[in-house]
Protein backbone atom coordinates (compact mmCIF):
# COMPACT_ATOMS: atom_id res chain seq x y z
CA UNK A 1 0.00 0.00 0.00
CA UNK A 2 1.49 3.69 -0.80
CA UNK A 3 -0.38 5.24 1.71
CA UNK A 4 1.99 2.72 4.32
CA UNK A 5 4.68 3.72 2.49
CA UNK A 6 5.02 6.69 3.56
CA UNK A 7 7.52 7.01 6.97
CA UNK A 8 5.14 8.82 9.66
CA UNK A 9 1.86 6.56 8.29
CA UNK A 10 4.50 3.37 9.74
CA UNK A 11 3.18 3.52 12.81
CA UNK A 12 -0.27 3.55 12.18
CA UNK A 13 0.16 0.94 9.54
CA UNK A 14 1.94 -1.52 12.10
CA UNK A 15 -1.16 -0.78 14.58
CA UNK A 16 -3.87 -1.54 11.56
CA UNK A 17 -1.94 -4.64 10.69
CA UNK A 18 -1.68 -6.14 14.14
CA UNK A 19 -5.55 -4.99 14.83
CA UNK A 20 -6.59 -7.32 11.36
CA UNK A 21 -4.74 -9.99 13.04
CA UNK A 22 -6.97 -9.89 16.04
CA UNK A 23 -10.40 -9.12 13.46
CA UNK A 24 -8.98 -12.19 11.80
CA UNK A 25 -8.46 -14.55 15.07
CA UNK A 26 -11.90 -13.15 16.64
CA UNK A 27 -13.71 -14.20 13.05
CA UNK A 28 -12.42 -17.82 12.98
CA UNK A 29 -13.13 -18.24 16.75
CA UNK A 30 -16.67 -17.22 16.50
CA UNK A 31 -17.88 -18.41 13.13
CA UNK A 32 -17.22 -21.28 10.95
CA UNK A 33 -14.43 -21.70 8.63
CA UNK A 34 -17.20 -21.96 5.73
CA UNK A 35 -18.12 -18.08 6.39
CA UNK A 36 -14.81 -16.69 6.49
CA UNK A 37 -14.61 -15.54 2.91
CA UNK A 38 -17.43 -13.70 2.01
CA UNK A 39 -19.63 -14.79 4.65
CA UNK A 40 -20.87 -14.38 8.22
CA UNK A 41 -17.09 -14.24 9.22
CA UNK A 42 -15.63 -11.82 6.44
CA UNK A 43 -18.56 -9.54 7.31
CA UNK A 44 -17.80 -9.58 11.03
CA UNK A 45 -13.73 -9.32 10.06
CA UNK A 46 -14.34 -6.18 8.09
CA UNK A 47 -16.25 -4.17 10.39
CA UNK A 48 -14.43 -4.95 13.65
CA UNK A 49 -11.00 -4.75 12.14
CA UNK A 50 -12.54 -1.53 11.07
CA UNK A 51 -13.93 -0.63 14.50
CA UNK A 52 -10.50 -1.54 16.20
CA UNK A 53 -8.41 1.02 14.01
CA UNK A 54 -11.10 4.00 14.59
CA UNK A 55 -10.71 3.39 18.75
CA UNK A 56 -6.98 2.42 18.48
CA UNK A 57 -5.93 5.20 15.63
CA UNK A 58 -8.81 7.23 14.84
CA UNK A 59 -11.54 7.27 12.04
CA UNK A 60 -9.61 8.89 9.43
CA UNK A 61 -6.32 6.98 9.44
CA UNK A 62 -9.15 3.94 10.16
CA UNK A 63 -10.65 5.09 6.61
CA UNK A 64 -7.58 5.60 4.51
CA UNK A 65 -5.93 2.62 5.56
CA UNK A 66 -9.02 0.61 4.80
CA UNK A 67 -9.94 2.11 1.96
CA UNK A 68 -6.40 1.57 0.40
CA UNK A 69 -6.55 -1.97 1.14
CA UNK A 70 -9.48 -2.18 -0.92
CA UNK A 71 -7.98 -0.58 -3.78
CA UNK A 72 -7.28 -4.19 -5.27
CA UNK A 73 -10.53 -5.40 -5.30
CA UNK A 74 -13.63 -5.72 -7.80
CA UNK A 75 -17.01 -6.49 -8.24
CA UNK A 76 -19.60 -7.54 -5.66
CA UNK A 77 -16.51 -8.56 -3.51
CA UNK A 78 -15.05 -4.96 -3.04
CA UNK A 79 -18.58 -3.81 -2.60
CA UNK A 80 -19.11 -5.73 0.13
CA UNK A 81 -15.74 -5.03 2.01
CA UNK A 82 -16.14 -1.35 1.80
CA UNK A 83 -20.01 -1.29 3.49
CA UNK A 84 -19.01 -3.78 6.21
CA UNK A 85 -15.74 -1.65 6.77
CA UNK A 86 -17.95 1.41 6.74
CA UNK A 87 -20.28 0.10 9.37
CA UNK A 88 -17.27 -1.23 11.56
CA UNK A 89 -16.01 2.66 11.60
CA UNK A 90 -19.29 3.44 13.13
CA UNK A 91 -19.60 0.97 15.41
CA UNK A 92 -15.93 1.94 16.36
CA UNK A 93 -17.14 5.41 16.95
CA UNK A 94 -19.80 4.94 19.35
CA UNK A 95 -18.51 2.25 21.23
CA UNK A 96 -18.99 2.53 24.79
CA UNK A 97 -16.86 2.42 27.60
CA UNK A 98 -14.27 4.07 29.92
CA UNK A 99 -11.41 2.81 28.26
CA UNK A 100 -10.22 1.08 25.23
CA UNK A 101 -10.43 -2.33 27.01
CA UNK A 102 -14.16 -1.49 27.61
CA UNK A 103 -14.78 0.11 23.83
CA UNK A 104 -13.19 -3.03 22.06
CA UNK A 105 -15.64 -5.49 23.54
CA UNK A 106 -18.28 -3.01 22.99
CA UNK A 107 -17.46 -3.13 19.64
CA UNK A 108 -16.91 -6.62 19.01
CA UNK A 109 -20.41 -7.34 20.19
CA UNK A 110 -21.87 -4.40 18.28
CA UNK A 111 -19.94 -6.18 15.14
CA UNK A 112 -21.39 -9.69 16.14
CA UNK A 113 -24.56 -8.49 16.40
CA UNK A 114 -24.71 -7.10 13.32
CA UNK A 115 -23.37 -10.12 11.49
CA UNK A 116 -25.49 -12.60 13.09
CA UNK A 117 -28.79 -10.11 12.33
CA UNK A 118 -27.88 -9.29 8.98
CA UNK A 119 -27.42 -6.06 8.93
CA UNK A 120 -24.14 -6.53 7.57
CA UNK A 121 -23.27 -7.37 4.16
CA UNK A 122 -22.10 -11.01 2.89
CA UNK A 123 -22.42 -12.68 -0.81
Amino acid sequence: MAWCAVPWHWSACNKASNLAETAATEAGRLYPANTLHNGKGDAFRHCYWNALMVIEIGEGKAKSIANNHEKGGKGREKEMDLKNNARGRTIGKNASGKNKGQKRNDAKNDCKAAADSGQLVVL
